[in-house]
């Protein structure tokens, strides 16, 4: 005897209320299981893709984070004899005009931090990136890009030569 006939049988013995015996004929039936699977597999399914996007997004911000500090590094090294605050001020110019990306949905970058030394230059910035679809499971932000990226520009041999650096 199946399982469904049972608690049929059993639905039909006890006086239960209207409700609990809608749940078990509910439980009981086996039409349309292919539409509950379906239904119940696509709040994971909608999860994984939005992951998929946010990732790929973060990876967008990470590639111009790193070509705009790339520059202001170099702006920096190259310009021998400013100021902490000029080496700031031309650093954040410089990070301006080469991150590309729209603010209000890819995140707003903090300000660029410098510290510099007499052979080293290094220069750093955030981006805490808003996401579409994960804000579904609860998470409004992605915060790997709460790390900072950090690029360094060394002069080398007594030249205005300044090579990257690196810093993960």
């Amino acid at each position: 005897m199946q399982i469904g006939a049972k608690l049929r049988a059993a639905a039909a013995r006890i006086p239960l209320s209207r409700s609990v015996a809608r749940a078990a004929r509910f439980y009981a039936d086996t039409r349309a299981n292919v539409a509950m699977i379906f239904g119940i597999s696509l709040i994971p399914l909608t999860l994984a893709a939005g992951t998929g996007l946010d990732y790929s997004r973060a990876m967008l911000v990470h590639a111009q984070l790193i070509t705009a500090l790339d520059a202001a590094g170099l702006a920096v090294g190259a310009s021998p004899g400013l100021s902490l605050t000029q080496q700031q001020t031309l650093a954040q110019q410089y990070f301006n005009a080469n991150y590309m990306l729209d603010n209000s949905s890819y995140g707003t970058p903090t300000a660029v931090s410098v510290t510099a030394n007499s052979q080293q230059v290094t220069v750093s910035t955030s981006d805490p990136m808003p996401t579409t679809l994960m804000q579904i499971a609860g998470f409004t932000t992605l915060r790997s890009l709460h790390l900072p990226q950090s690029c360094g520009a060394r002069k080398s041999f007594g030249f205005r030569l300044c090579s990257i650096i690196r810093a993960r």
